[in-house]
C-alpha cells in the first residue's frame, strides 16, 4: 500500500510504502454469489449483501479470518443460486469494513486477494461453502509486461 503525505509546502509530496500484512487464505471458504459484478485481485469495492444465505456467508467469514470467496452467477435472475448456477472461478477477498442495517442488509467493503478455482462444493445450506485452490495468472511476466504494470 502507498500513502501520500504532503509537507507544509504544497509542491512536495513524499511516497511512503506501508507493508501489507500477509492474509492466510484457508482451503475452504464461505462463498457469496455475485450478480452482474466481477471482483478481481487487488480491487477494492463495496458490496450490498441482501440474500439470507449470502449474509450468513459474510457472517461466517467475519467470525473467522474475514476471507470469503466471491463467485459470479451464470444467470442473475436465479434467486437462490446452487453450485451449478455459479462459475467455477472466483476471487478470494478479505472484508475490510462491514456495516449491518436494521433491515438485515449487510454493506461490506472487500479487497480482492487472489483468483481461486472451486475444487469441490462442501456445503449448500445455510450458505454455500467450497474447497478452493489458488489459481495463478498463467501470463508470462516478461520485462515488457512488468513495465506496463
Amino acid at each position: 500500500m502507498v500513502r501520500l503525505t504532503m509537507d507544509h509546502q504544497p509542491s512536495t509530496i513524499t511516497l511512503v510504502n506501508i507493508p501489507t500484512p500477509k492474509i492466510e487464505i484457508s482451503p475452504e471458504l464461505p462463498i457469496v454469489p455475485l450478480v452482474n459484478v466481477v471482483i478481481y485481485p487487488f480491487m477494492v469495492t463495496p458490496l450490498v449483501i441482501q440474500r439470507e444465505a449470502s449474509v450468513a456467508a459474510v457472517n461466517a467469514a467475519a467470525a473467522g479470518n474475514r476471507v470469503l470467496g466471491l463467485v459470479l452467477q451464470r444467470a442473475g435472475e436465479v434467486g437462490t443460486p446452487r453450485p451449478d448456477d455459479l462459475y467455477g472461478m472466483g476471487t478470494a477477498a478479505v472484508i475490510l469494513q462491514m456495516q449491518r442495517t436494521p433491515e438485515g442488509v449487510v454493506h461490506v467493503l472487500v479487497h480482492g486477494l487472489t483468483r481461486v478455482r472451486i475444487a469441490a462444493w462442501t456445503q449448500e445450506t445455510p450458505f454455500l461453502r467450497a474447497r478452493v485452490e489458488p489459481h495463478d495468472d498463467p501470463t508470462e511476466k516478461t520485462i515488457e509486461i512488468q513495465a506496463q504494470m
